[in-house]
């Protein structure tokens, strides 16, 4: 009677299938919640070939929340808690995870595939963008930490995450400038919010829940704003290759989406 997705993996993940497995096992261990692949009789984790692999993960229960419910402070703050409590977990894996260090300032640095309008006001700010992003600490991250990625529930406490194919070595901040850049700019659209209200409210909350449980340096909070506009000028450029055909990779059902 439980529910299960098969899941077909890209070719283009980040580490080894059983050092992801690892880590999600060792999430779990903690207390977070996440879908774990389940491995077969004979202990295989996946069916079919390295580059073409399935795996079987429980599906976990996600609850709809609206736009008005999004803007309540208190929903942000439980959110920006249990990114905190997986980041915790994250940075006691007491393992080697074969994975890599996500250079965010060597691509912000480097080129870009974006409008010419928008080229240019990126140019004329790369240098305040790129300089607060030197000398922050590294642990390994989500690294894909989208709204999509993060399973909600009531209560939010029991949320959890999907999509653990990145976990790359990065400043836990990239994790949470990533999911408010995809959160501000798309999941208010049609609802019954105003334009604007409650995102920064959302912002805020997210922060205060995430600093209640796992502080944050002065030099961490300072890069915000530089993670979040870095989390959507980096989607803007790998999405626009993608649709024209200039990054071998395979579209997928969102791309369009976030590209208009």
């Amino acid at each position: 009677g439980n529910p299960y997705i098969l899941k077909r993996l890209s070719p283009w993940r980040n580490l080894p299938l059983a050092d992801e497995a690892r880590v999600l096992r060792h999430l779990a261990s903690q207390g977070v919640v996440v879908a774990d692949y389940l491995p077969a009789d004979d202990a295989r984790l996946y069916a079919g070939t390295p580059d073409d692999a399935w795996v079987l993960m429980p599906r976990l229960p996600n609850d709809v929340f609206s736009p008005a419910e999004l803007a309540i402070p208190a929903i942000g703050v439980a959110i920006g808690e249990v990114i905190g409590r997986m980041h915790q977990a994250l940075a006691t894996y007491p393992w080697p995870a074969n994975s890599y260090c996500d250079d965010l300032a060597g691509s912000l640095a480097g080129d870009l595939a974006l409008p010419a309008d928008i080229a240019r006001l990126v140019d004329a700010q790369r240098s305040a963008m790129i300089a607060p992003l030197h000398g922050l600490p590294t642990q390994l991250v989500h690294g894909d930490m989208t709204p999509e990625n993060l399973i909600l529930r009531w209560p939010v406490e029991r949320s959890g995450f999907i999509d653990f194919d990145h976990l790359p070595v990065a400043p836990r901040i990239w994790d949470l400038g990533k999911y408010l850049s995809r959160r501000l700019r798309l999941r208010w659209r049609g609802g019954s919010v105003p334009a604007g209200e409650g995102r920064l409210d959302h912002l805020v909350g997210v922060l205060t829940g995430y600093k209640r449980v796992n502080p944050l340096s002065p030099a961490e909070i300072a890069t915000v704003p530089t993670m979040i506009l870095a989390g959507n000028v980096l989607e803007a450029s790998y999405f626009r290759l993608v649709a024209e055909g200039r990054l071998s990779r395979r579209m997928l059902a969102d791309h369009a989406e976030i590209q208009a």
